[in-house]
């Protein structure tokens, strides 16, 4: 089974003005794509890897022939944070929910508290990489930083949501501005999928 780019559930242009269509269309059908391709390719001449799911690779890559191990490691992790990437956003954003506002206000204080942790700490990471609003095996909710495209689910985190911090993610309009980008950013976030993320996640303090 080979696997595709996922549908957008919104248009190229539909996240201005954080990012033009332009943007999204690159980011989309080239970046994107090219981990699907990539993945695939890999994983063509090892058909007995090829029913396993994106999630089963993104975990177990260690389990794969060596020779395809780093590939599929980076190509699938690529192709998953991208993925829950997109489904983060909406045009114009979403609020945070009252109820949802009060479980992060527990961990960080407050929300503002929160949202000023998580643009600092993607900010200042070094390099090619992701940030994470992650929860933890205990239930805490967690601001964590991942290299490349690994994701947090190898290291015992649920992911909720996630900001793209490669150059490619911002370059064409922010060129190097990061925290303009993230700025931009965070206004399209769609906290209805966070909230989703953090209910199904199986280790909440609640449950």
């Amino acid at each position: 089974m080979a696997f595709k780019l996922p549908e957008l559930h919104y248009s190229f242009d539909a996240l201005t003005p954080c990012f033009d269509a332009h943007m999204v269309e690159v980011h989309y059908t080239k970046h994107h794509q090219g981990y699907v391709d990539k993945l695939n390719a890999a994983l063509a001449d090892f058909p007995e890897w090829q029913s396993n799911s994106l999630d089963s690779l993104v975990l177990f890559w260690e389990q794969l022939p060596l020779a395809i191990q780093q590939v599929v490691r980076n190509n699938a992790g690529g192709h998953w944070a991208h993925t829950f990437f997109w489904n983060g956003m909406c045009p114009g954003g979403a609020q945070v929910s009252k109820s949802f506002e009060a479980v992060i206000t527990k961990d960080f204080s407050s929300f503002e508290n929160f949202k000023e942790l998580f643009l600092q700490e993607a900010a200042k990471f070094f390099g090619s990489g992701w940030t994470w609003l992650a929860l933890d095996m205990h239930g805490n909710l967690r601001v964590y930083s991942t290299p490349n495209h690994d994701v947090p689910q190898r290291f015992g985190f649920a992911p909720l949501l996630v900001v793209d911090l490669w150059e490619h993610a911002y370059y064409l309009r922010f060129e190097n501005r990061r925290p303009e980008f993230l700025t931009a950013w965070w206004n399209l976030v769609d906290w209805n999928v966070v909230e989703k993320q953090y209910q199904q996640a199986s280790f909440r303090k609640d449950i």
